[in-house]
């Protein structure tokens, strides 16, 4: 499936229905298998973390298909005031 998903994006087409706690969850298992073949630098499990720890949690529920700008301004919005 993880596969799929890439190649889905590669080549342009759309991927439907997903929330954008899924795709984080693909590509967190494809950066694995990437570093574990040493495809990958290390690095980028780090942007992965990233990827879960701050903005799973406010973006994980919603379609990614239906993320827009006015998503994106209110997530630095809510990242301005915690900090």
């Amino acid at each position: 499936m993880e596969l799929d998903i890439h190649r889905k994006e590669t080549v342009g087409a759309i991927v439907n229905e997903k929330t954008f706690s899924f795709i984080a969850k693909q590509y967190a298992i494809h950066v694995q298998h990437r570093i574990e073949k040493g495809f990958a630098k290390k690095i980028e499990a780090e942007y992965v973390r990233c990827v879960e720890d701050k903005f799973v949690p406010f973006f994980g529920n919603y379609l990614f298909t239906a993320l827009n700008q006015h998503h994106v301004e209110e997530y630095a919005s809510q990242r301005k005031k915690a900090d």
